[in-house]
């Protein structure tokens, strides 16, 4: 109704008025069942299983998108294994801090292909700058400390520390 006369209002084409609104959209987690074919030969001497979805362990029962989500919570955003363990148990998940660290570690692993790949790339670069910084050890009884090596090239910086 029009304020003023109180007659019908009709829409005006394409006219609006936008905003933002910030919202919560819960996280959630979800046991997945995963059906995968088995194939068998005639000579009956074959047994083979279709494929399935990409986990982040061999044989686990966690995604890789799982446990990217862990490492991403641990480093980017800070919260310990064991903080995480509880907001998976919120979710009606037990998971234990060993296995997300299992998964971390395994993401890691796959990693380091990139992280070889980006080191190579780097040594065929002209290199721009390259530092060698003392990294102190925790051991007690050390007496020379870790060496970190940067390597500096256009769009890439490699970090090492060799292991003695």
């Amino acid at each position: 109704m029009c304020a003023s006369c109180g007659g019908g209002l009709a829409a005006m084409k394409g006219q609006f008025d936008e905003s933002e609104m910030i919202d919560v959209v819960e996280v959630s987690y979800r046991v997945v069942k995963v059906k995968q074919q088995k194939y068998v030969c005639r000579c009956g001497g074959c047994v083979e299983t279709a494929p399935g979805p990409e986990r982040a362990l061999s044989g686990s029962r966690y995604s890789l998108a799982f446990a990217i989500k862990v490492i991403l919570d641990k480093w980017l955003d800070h919260i310990p294994l064991e903080r995480q363990v509880r907001i998976l148990e919120r979710h009606g998940l037990t998971v234990t801090s060993q296995t997300l660290w299992d998964l971390a570690y395994a993401v890691s692993k796959r990693l380091s292909l990139v992280d070889d790949a980006l080191a190579q790339h780097a040594l065929a670069q002209p290199v721009i700058g390259l530092d060698q910084t003392s990294w102190p050890r925790l051991e007690t009884d050390a007496t020379k400390p870790w060496q970190m090596w940067a390597i500096t090239t256009p769009g890439v910086v490699v970090h090492r520390i060799p292991s003695r």
